[in-house]
């Protein structure tokens, strides 16, 4: 009902956010400066932190922040550094598959940036004495600010706040990849079973599937924080979603308040009528609340129902105003007007519009009448002449042949048979009824924009009743989830207490994939006594898939959802890195092994490099995959021995390191912290059948040529590999005794 349309962009539909990214380099130190913005939620972040030489924490900041969808643009604008550096960031950007800009270098300047903020906050910046220290990110919010051109129009609007890496869970690009948190191409399968979010995307509203997605890219490291409240609500949940059935709140609540800031909108009354219909839909989920949950120290309660009916009592009196202000029984129909009883001016109006349209019906009967035809006159509309009369051509011809006719006509158009004709009398009665309408119209648009701009003064609540459906949607995506596999509720390790202890876990995709075939694994991995453990086994025995697993349980608690096994105890770990072959295709059954010798390729790039040490601290969580093995045997060796060494020596965190350098087992007599564990097979003859178990203790014997014959490789090709594994077994066992 307004009279220009502006693109999704510029009236805010897709939202608009952009992190600026400053550095500060010495040779001693490498510090980021990070401001994230974000239009329509109108927040400001700022975080400063020393980084390693490999951006590790750029890295997460970028994952943790891109908020990219159909519905949200996310761009990256960095004051880039020179040299050698460079090409890392420009690596990490790319790596990241974000859109970026370099920014112009005079705007990353703190120097008028409290008058700026001043302007734009709802608090004074003089109260902000923390952020105020932040000279490096201020700078990035400077330019940030300047890129957005929001020193005009968004006047004491936003919030700003301390961004800290370590409140969430840390997880850079490879541990995104290797545990499937989202869906990739590459992996070849799609739908639910393709990811983790895709399994646990059960959401029944957009915005509960958005902040699914920020969910896992943002996993909490907080034991007190709301996710984990989720823990002890999730058996109240299951019923609660069908009663969630919700428009898209971010996006009405964003189109209301640039009505009530005076932006660029596409605001209509159609708006309107979802936040009427929706405050029917909060009130009845509200009630099934109350009558469901009688404990008065339910989480959900407390949580949720209790702030949702502190608004209802604010969306009553909206919800009574839009009743008079709408024509609701038109709405049903997807007619969206305003009530003409609203207001006098648009009643009196419409009354004279149904005149003219009775004086027309009366002319057409008059009409009928004079042209004498014994089939009907028709009044129909036109695009071009508004109203138009239509009769049998064969009778309209005869009649207006006809002496004494009172009308004089002008024959329109003749088409099958019809012929179209008006008269002097119905074009003045038309233009009388066009003035009328155009009158309407105008007061029509008048009207909206006064019910559009009372209704924008309800943002606020919409944005707190959009975070609660939100919030509760993805719990009870997790509740239908966790009851209909039967996940368990995990414990949250208390500190000094730290283990990962997990009972009949498996891996979620599979099982989804799978479920009759996925054999469920223990793992007890406990501080100085089992916080290292070398896995071994046969090539395609499960060694990736039971690593990754472990590591999805712990990201799953992490972000309140139930974990795949029958018990679980996780610790609040502050990053999980994961250095696994980038082929693996476990989901589909093929091991990084498998893939290889099925693409007739000994080449696996692991891209591991000292950034594991840099970023990994004693409450981090490293799985490793068959190190080493994309290099000769010995340096391989060398090099998986040297870095698992070092892990469970210096770092002193949980890791899993999968390999098939069966010697790697000697460090359980040589570590305190380190044990041996193994996927178990058959063996009878040629014949292998994997047990997919794992095992306490070391793998007697290598199955590579058995998985092979698995395969159907060619006869002489396996004699020949029997034939020369004989030679080297003999050549090591001469060497040995030589030594």
């Amino acid at each position: 009902m307004q009279d220009q349309v502006y693109s999704k962009e510029e009236a805010g539909e897709i939202n608009q956010t952009l992190l600026a990214i400053n550095f500060r380099i010495s040779q001693s130190e490498r510090i980021v400066g990070g401001a994230f913005v974000n239009i329509n939620e109108r927040s400001l972040l700022i975080t400063e932190f020393m980084d390693n030489e490999h951006f590790s924490g750029l890295e997460s900041l970028i994952i943790q922040l891109n908020n990219s969808s159909p519905d949200s643009k996310f761009k990256i604008l960095v004051n880039m550094p020179t040299d050698i550096l460079k090409d890392k960031v420009q690596d990490i950007l790319q790596m990241c598959e974000v859109e970026y800009a370099l920014g112009n270098k005079k705007d990353f300047s703190s120097n008028q940036i409290q008058h700026t903020l001043n302007s734009l906050l709802k608090e004074s910046f003089n109260y902000k004495l923390e952020e105020s220290e932040m000279e490096l990110a201020l700078a990035a919010l400077s330019a940030a600010i300047e890129y957005m051109h929001l020193k005009t129009g968004k006047q004491k609007q936003f919030t700003l706040k301390k961004y800290t890496l370590s409140q969430y869970l840390r997880l850079d690009v490879a541990a995104l990849k290797a545990l499937n948190v989202f869906p990739q191409n590459s992996e070849g399968i799609s739908g639910q079973g393709g990811s983790l979010f895709g399994l646990l995307s059960q959401c029944k509203t957009s915005i509960g599937t958005r902040l699914l997605k920020k969910w896992l890219k943002q996993p909490t490291t907080d034991r007190e924080g709301y996710c984990y409240a989720a823990f002890k609500i999730c058996n109240y949940l299951i019923c609660v979603s069908q009663q969630i059935q919700f428009p898209d709140l971010e996006k009405l609540y964003a189109k209301f308040y640039r009505v009530q800031m005076k932006l660029r909108n596409n605001a209509q009354l159609v708006d309107c009528v979802k936040i009427y219909n929706m405050i029917f839909t909060l009130e009845a989920l509200c009630t099934y609340l109350d009558q469901n949950i009688m404990d008065e120290n339910n989480p959900l309660r407390k949580f949720v129902l209790e702030q949702l009916k502190g608004t209802l009592e604010d969306f009553f009196k909206l919800r009574e105003m839009l009743e008079q202000c709408i024509d609701i029984s038109k709405a049903k129909q997807n007619d969206y007007i305003i009530n003409p009883q609203f207001s006098p001016d648009l009643k009196q109006i419409d009354n004279d519009i149904h005149k003219v349209k009775k004086k027309i019906e009366d002319l057409r009967r008059r009409v009928e009448d004079d042209l004498q035809c014994n089939k009907p006159v028709n009044l129909v509309e036109s695009q071009m002449h508004t109203f138009i009369f239509e009769c049998d051509k064969k009778e309209g011809d005869a009649g207006m042949r006809a002496q004494n006719k009172k009308f004089t006509y002008k024959i329109i158009s003749i088409k099958n048979k019809i012929m179209s004709f008006s008269i002097t009398e119905l074009k003045d009665l038309v233009r009388e009824y066009n003035e009328l309408e155009d009158n309407y119209r105008a007061l029509q648009n008048e009207l909206v924009m006064k019910v559009l701009e009372i209704a924008s003064t309800y943002y606020p609540l919409l944005e707190t009743v959009s975070s609660l459906i939100a919030q509760l949607d993805v719990l009870c995506a997790f509740a239908q989830v966790s009851s209909t596999y039967q996940y368990s509720k995990p414990i949250i390790c208390p500190e000094g207490k730290e283990q990962i202890y997990l009972i009949e876990s498996k891996h979620p995709l599979i099982h989804f994939l799978e479920p009759a075939s996925c054999i469920n694994n223990n793992c007890r991995m406990q501080k100085n006594i089992s916080n290292l453990q070398i896995i071994t086994g046969p090539n395609m025995g499960g060694k990736s898939t039971y690593i990754r697993q472990v590591a999805i349980c712990v990201l799953l608690a992490h972000i309140g959802c139930f974990v795949p096994c029958a018990k679980a105890e996780i610790p609040i770990v502050d990053c999980i890195i994961a250095r696994v072959g980038a082929s693996d295709h476990q989901l589909r059954g093929i091991s990084t092994f498998m893939a290889e010798m099925l693409e007739a390729s000994c080449m696996l790039k692991v891209n591991l490099n000292c950034n594991i040490f840099q970023t990994a601290t004693s409450k981090s969580l490293i799985i490793m995959d068959e190190l080493g093995r994309g290099t000769s045997t010995n340096e391989g060796f060398g090099l998986a021995w040297a870095i698992a060494e070092y892990i469970a020596t210096e770092i002193n965190c949980f890791c899993l390191f999968a390999t098939h350098f069966h010697e790697m087992t000697a460090m359980e007599k040589e570590l305190p912290n380190v044990k041996n564990r193994y996927v178990s097979a058959l063996a009878q003859g040629d014949q292998l059948t994997m047990l997919y178990k794992v095992k306490d203790g070391v793998i007697d014997r290598s199955y590579g040529i058995h998985v092979a014959e698995m395969l159907k490789f060619p006869e002489e090709v396996l004699r020949e590999a029997k034939a020369l594994a004989n030679e080297l077994e003999n050549f090591q066992d001469v060497t040995y005794k030589a030594q």
